[in-house]
């Protein structure tokens, strides 16, 4: 069986590390003992939860919580489970008899999601960070089907995201502090869009977007999913849109990827005001400085 490329890149340290432990004399490396009895407890949840409930029960660091249970990455324990931690055996006992006693309705804070013209059950839970399995059993779906105007409820990080130390998206923040860049751009990818094309629109390199999502050079983009890209403050450029007939605000928002709050405030219009072919828009665009 061929390992996977990551995996082979940590092989060579690993027999380093074993021969260092297997020889440490030789090395003139003196090892502390350490005492042979059992360190944490696997703790059934029943539900999903938010680390940062785990941390507040606990009295756990971030940093202890993801290093004691590294395959979650985000800000919460995985939707579909398993529903389990790992925690030391010392606050077990105590964690476990504090987490009966909290309803489950608290160990997830939620939001109403009101559902737009053109989003999907996929698009909502990419962007929400959760799983279309999770928002239907939450809101009690038997289909796909959604409709615009209705609301669904949605699981939400109950801190902000540098909270959660050594999730994937306080990683991200990390490097974007030492990248020298002030603003988070959230882009959502459209029907045949690809790394190479968005990155050429922005004035950005493949491998920086790649990079900063954590994904492959060579992902393919599905239609919905939302890359982050980081832009400096108040860098834009403005452009003018004529409407056209049929045109709306909704319509033009998604088409320049920019949000109708904003298109209203740019050009001084009020909600709910209909727009008049050959009317000009003022249009911001951000573009990111590579």
């Amino acid at each position: 069986m061929r390992l996977p490329s990551e995996t082979r890149s940590y092989v060579p340290s690993l027999l380093a590390v074993a021969e260092v432990l297997k020889n440490n004399a030789a090395y003139n490396i003196t090892l502390k003992t350490i005492p042979n009895k059992v360190y944490f407890e696997s703790v059934t949840i029943n539900s999903q939860i938010d680390l940062a409930v785990v941390a507040k029960l606990t009295g756990l660091t971030m940093d202890e919580i993801y290093t004691l249970n590294p395959g979650f990455n985000r800000w919460a324990t995985d939707p579909n489970g398993p529903h389990r931690l790992l925690i030391p055996v010392a606050k077990a006992h105590d964690f476990k008899a504090k987490l009966a006693a909290l309803p489950v309705s608290e160990h997830i804070a939620w939001k109403q999601h009101r559902i737009s013209r053109g989003e999907s059950l996929s698009s909502i839970a990419a962007r929400y960070q959760t799983s279309v399995t999770a928002l239907k059993k939450l809101n009690r779906l038997t289909g796909n089907i959604i409709r615009t105007g209705h609301s669904l409820l949605i699981p939400v990080a109950k801190e902000e995201q540098p909270f959660y130390s050594l999730s994937a998206d306080a990683r991200k923040l990390k490097g974007r502090k030492k990248s020298n860049m002030d603003t988070r751009y959230i882009y959502s990818v459209k029907q045949g869009d690809n790394l190479w094309d968005i990155g050429r629109h922005y004035g950005l390199s493949v491998k920086q977007l790649a990079k900063w999502n954590g994904i492959s050079s060579k992902s393919i983009l599905k239609p919905g999913q939302k890359l982050t890209l980081w832009v400096k403050q108040n860098n834009k450029t403005s452009a003018a849109y004529i409407v056209r007939t049929g045109d709306s605000l909704w319509l033009i928002a998604k088409k320049f990827d920019v949000r109708i709050h904003d298109l209203l405030k740019w050009n001084n219009i009020k909600k709910g005001k209909y727009l008049q072919p050959g009317q000009s828009l003022i249009v911001q665009k951000t573009i990111a400085d590579a």
